[in-house]
């Protein structure tokens, strides 16, 4: 999988560096839906199917994309994670 983005925009008047609007999203991968953007820019991804995936939610959903995400409730270690992890360690009792 492949998610291309940026940290922020770039507001074309001299005076401000850089703005708080939303970033263009590009997700490629075998399972991702194909939606009807067809250039990359702020304006084409307006009409896509991220609108509005926020930065906070950015990674969840590309793991969920991926089949990335366990679960809810299932453990593989002793650390409660919600996503597979290759550090997998027994869940025995101390002494066993």
């Amino acid at each position: 999988m492949t998610v291309v983005t940026a940290d922020h925009t770039t507001p074309s008047t001299e005076d401000v560096v850089h703005s708080g609007e939303p970033v263009p999203v590009t997700m490629v991968a075998e399972s991702v839906r194909v939606d009807g953007v067809e250039r990359a820019g702020e304006r084409p991804a307006a009409t896509g199917d991220l609108l509005g995936v926020g930065g906070r939610d950015l990674l969840r959903v590309a793991r969920a994309v991926a089949d990335r995400v366990l679960l809810a409730g299932l453990r593989r270690t002793p650390a409660l994670h919600d996503y597979p992890t290759t550090e997998v360690k027994p869940l025995w009792p101390d002494g066993e």
